[in-house]
């Protein structure tokens, strides 16, 4: 997040500065959400690839 001029990182640094704690929180559900989403989609491939041998 340090040392960037776009991105999630920066959006969030950005937000901070400007006070705008709305935006600010969006911006870390998003995160969280694609999180979740590619921690979800790497335990069904795993299940798909253990259980294909």
């Amino acid at each position: 997040m340090l040392g960037v001029r776009a991105g999630l990182g920066y959006y969030i640094l950005d937000t901070r500065d400007r006070l705008a704690y709305s935006e600010l929180l969006s911006v870390i559900i998003i995160i969280g959400a694609i999180g979740y989403g590619l921690d979800l989609a790497f335990r069904l491939a795993d299940q798909y690839w253990k259980h294909e041998r």
